[in-house]
């Protein structure tokens, strides 16, 4: 059985305002034992739309990017993940929080056939979901270079 994600593993007053967000997933976290990292097999989600974390396909400072499946629909998507308690170790917490409300608001307007779409955004005490359409064939910037 799967493991739902977020827990209050690291609480702390820059992560605090955040506690009202995460309503949505924390109870059915808290009843599963939920774990502290994103990995193959997790379920993230409101409990109406849940998703299921596949492989890794790469990573960056703060975040990870995974394949996942939507479970109402079996829809292949992929998945940032950003840690916000690794965003903290990156400086400013309300200045790079506020870099990446603006990159959802962004990504959310924008809807256009040759540009990866944001099909959903979760947010929780921990973790920061952007659900986006899942574009196989590697790295652009292999296919550049």
């Amino acid at each position: 059985p799967a493991a739902s994600i977020d827990t209050p593993l690291c609480r702390g007053p820059l992560l605090g305002s955040m506690a009202g967000s995460a309503a949505s997933m924390a109870g059915s976290a808290a009843a599963s034992g939920a774990m502290a990292e994103v990995q193959t097999g997790a379920l993230f989600g409101p409990a109406s739309d849940r998703y299921e974390v596949g492989k890794e396909l790469g990573s960056g400072a703060a975040s990870r990017v995974f394949a996942c499946r939507r479970l109402n629909t079996g829809e292949c998507l992929a998945v940032k993940a950003v840690d916000l308690r690794r965003l903290c170790l990156l400086g400013d917490i309300h200045e790079q929080l506020s870099r990446l409300d603006s990159e959802v608001g962004i990504l959310h307007e924008l809807n256009h056939e040759r540009i990866v779409n944001l099909r959903g955004f979760h947010k929780t005490e921990h973790w920061y979901f952007l659900v986006m359409e899942l574009v196989e064939g590697g790295e652009l910037f292999d296919l550049i270079v």
